[in-house]
């Protein structure tokens, strides 16, 4: 079980890591135009 939960830990920051720099592009994206 413990195995299972840091691998879901991993993935769910990872996830979330991924989610931030979207929406830093975005952010990018509307100060460019």
């Amino acid at each position: 079980m413990n195995k299972i939960l840091s691998i879901f830990i991993v993935v769910l920051l990872f996830a979330v890591g991924c989610g931030q720099q979207k929406e830093e592009k975005k952010e990018t994206k509307a100060d460019n135009k």
